[in-house]
């Protein structure tokens, strides 16, 4: 027999969309200083070899709280985050448009200064709310994981942490499924200057081709060539 509208309503609540298995989308995260002060990120291509197939260092101070702003669309939103396994309590804010916004704050106390030519592997593990699309343990949550090579500063080394290009937005793109396959399939990086074009960017990479990244390149920019080495934690 037809099924009614009624259950029909029922059953995509629960199912979703015809009864939908997967999803996709695009999460822009933001990170300011409490204050509003540019979080900074530089190139280090070539100094290191890395699984994070990214070539940028974030560069962060200890003792220090950072907004975080993750910009989502309406139907994946972040509910909650954890940076090396510390919670990032989050809130919704207004959204503009198609988008919702979720801040936090993120106190870097924890953290100690990253040692001279050192970086780390900053985990940030992201926990997604999908419309209509059950997760793994019968609800509507996924778990996104992604890993950042990151440099820690004392704040007293301002004028290292203000090197290179301020952060825009970094971009997630994230596949989302009711076998708990979620996942970030793809991150690019994007300076201040160039937010716009990263938000508008609708190009999907295939096969082995890299994410597209929108940062002003300085042709006068010398790159250091002085190898670094990437800090593995216990347990990680």
């Amino acid at each position: 027999p037809e099924e009614g509208r009624g259950t029909l309503a029922r059953r995509q609540r629960r199912e979703g969309p015809l009864g939908r298995m997967s999803a996709h989308g695009t999460i822009l995260m933001r990170i300011k200083s409490s204050t509003g002060e540019s979080c900074y990120f530089k190139d280090d291509s070539g100094r290191f070899s890395s699984d994070i197939n990214k070539s940028y260092t974030l560069k962060i101070k200890v003792q220090t709280a950072y907004k975080l702003t993750f910009e989502c669309p309406k139907h994946l939103r972040v509910i909650s985050v954890s940076i090396d396994g510390c919670p990032v309590p989050m809130e919704d804010a207004p959204g503009h448009g198609e988008k919702v916004l979720c801040v936090g704050i993120w106190r870097t106390d924890v953290h100690f200064a990253t040692d001279v030519s050192k970086r780390e592997k900053l985990e940030f593990v992201l926990v997604v709310e999908v419309d209509g699309l059950k997760g793994p343990d019968s609800d509507e949550r996924h778990l996104l994981k992604q890993k950042i090579l990151t440099k820690f500063y004392s704040p007293d080394y301002a004028k290292y942490t203000e090197k290179g290009h301020a952060l825009g937005a970094v971009r997630f793109r994230c596949s989302v499924n009711d076998k708990g396959g979620s996942k970030i399939t793809g991150m690019s990086f994007a300076d201040a200057l160039h937010v716009e074009q990263l938000r508008k960017d609708e190009s999907e990479p295939g096969g082995d081709a890299k994410e597209k990244d929108f940062v002003t390149v300085d042709p006068h920019h010398k790159q250091n060539t002085k190898k670094i080495t990437l800090v593995e934690k216990e347990g990680g």
